[in-house]
């Protein structure tokens, strides 16, 4: 059982600290009104960033556009691959390297590239390996 002094001890120290945090609540807004000039510039930079970053993104996007060549159809242009010449087919001279065989491949991709003809599924033809 609490006597009344107790109460009344227990009351006005509950009184006192919610007075004190009152008090410190309005020192903190305090603050932040006289710090309110420095917030709205961190604002500004930040949005001045934003708008900056959102350029390049932009310009990144065209120049990526500008370089790739446009979509026809629902598949996307995919460049041949290099071709590289074996250790036996590399001779002294250029006059004596073997011819390319895949002119027709190639004038068919280089069409791709360009835009005059829609890109078409790799042809999935199995060709029979012998090994000796």
């Amino acid at each position: 059982m609490l006597t009344q002094v107790e109460k009344n001890r227990r009351a006005r120290r509950k009184e006192q600290l919610k007075a004190e945090a009152e008090a410190i609540k309005a020192t903190q807004l305090f603050k932040e009104i006289d710090s309110l000039p420095d917030i709205i510039q961190e604002i500004e930079r930040e949005e001045g960033e934003k708008q900056k970053r959102h350029l390049r993104c932009v310009t990144a996007k065209k120049e990526k556009l500008k370089s790739c060549p446009p979509r026809l159809g629902k598949r996307k242009f995919e460049p041949a691959p290099a071709q590289v010449l074996l250790s036996e087919e590399i001779t002294g001279s250029l006059r004596k390297l073997k011819g390319c065989c895949t002119l027709a491949r190639d004038r068919f991709k280089s069409l791709e590239k360009r835009g005059l003809v829609v890109p078409s599924k790799k042809s999935s033809r199995l060709i029979d390996i012998v090994f000796v």
